[in-house]
């Protein structure tokens, strides 16, 4: 669930621990139409952007008879991934980047997920078509990316109010009607399905809301915060007040509810040939 960002180290396992599990919805939802392609529930299936492992491991739990190979290009997520599946017989890990899967013969893969990865690769013509060299004949690449996420709006509005550089990545950057499909036809693909869901997330206090909605920035945050005693002051108070604005707190409890976040399901289908 999303390498691409950097997404490393300390960051890794704060988003393992604390952001992962909200996104159930999403997993779930690449699980159907991943049986729609896979009726057998056997196959071969690579995952890119695993992340801390999901969806391959609710992937590899609902379709046991499936192999699932999950594949990040950061290290740190890959171990995640392994603690995460530890108990899964048939989930293998790999380092891979999406734009270079010459380790994979052409063909060896029934199925791709990809659960919001391709916003952040670099050249997602060339990650398209090594998916379909990799795939079989009538193999199918499952995959969401974001319309609109409040972290990435969070993030913006805290690193504006200290005056930071813009955000040198875009988890929204698919986010135009067809956009994604275009690149998937250019690439020979078939689009097959294509659907929109969303859903919320939900923090108990403002203050957790401070820590998880900002943790794309995080690293910068922290370098702001230890070069400025009162950086830390200005952001949070730039955030509480793009909170109140948005209506993202729930009266009475406190809790920050930021939603909804739009994602858009692609399933792209490698012709049959002939």
């Amino acid at each position: 669930d999303g390498s691409g960002a950097g997404f490393g180290g300390e960051l890794a396992e704060l988003y393992a621990t604390k952001v992962l599990e909200p996104n159930w919805p999403a997993w779930q939802d690449m699980l159907a139409a991943l049986r729609a392609q896979l009726p057998s529930g056997a196959g071969r299936i690579i995952e890119i952007a695993t992340g801390p492992g999901e969806p391959a491991c609710t992937i590899a739990t609902e379709m046991p008879e499936a192999q699932v190979l999950a594949t990040d290009i950061e290290p740190s997520m890959i171990e995640q991934a392994q603690r995460r599946c530890a108990h899964l017989p048939n989930v293998a890990y790999a380092v891979a980047d999406a734009q270079d899967l010459s380790a994979y013969d052409d063909g060896s893969f029934d199925a791709m997920t990809v659960c919001y990865g391709h916003m952040f690769v670099p050249d997602l013509p060339r990650a398209l078509r090594e998916a379909q060299r990799v795939l079989r004949p009538g193999g199918a690449v499952v995959t969401t990316v974001w319309r609109n996420i409040w972290h990435f709006d969070v993030s913006k509005e805290v690193m504006a109010a200290l005056g930071g550089a813009a955000l040198d990545f875009d988890p929204t950057s698919l986010s135009a009607d067809g956009l994604l499909e275009r690149y998937f036809r250019g690439a020979g693909f078939e689009v097959v399905a294509s659907r929109l869901g969303h859903y919320a997330y939900e923090f108990e206090s403002v203050e957790e809301g401070f820590e998880l909605l900002t943790l794309p920035v995080k690293e910068e945050l922290d370098a702001a915060f230890a070069a400025d005693a009162k950086a830390r002051d200005r952001a949070f108070t730039a955030y509480a007040r793009y909170l109140r604005a948005s209506n993202l707190v729930e009266m009475g409890t406190g809790r920050v509810v930021a939603g909804p976040n739009y994602y858009k399901l692609v399933v792209a289908r490698r012709p049959l040939e002939g």
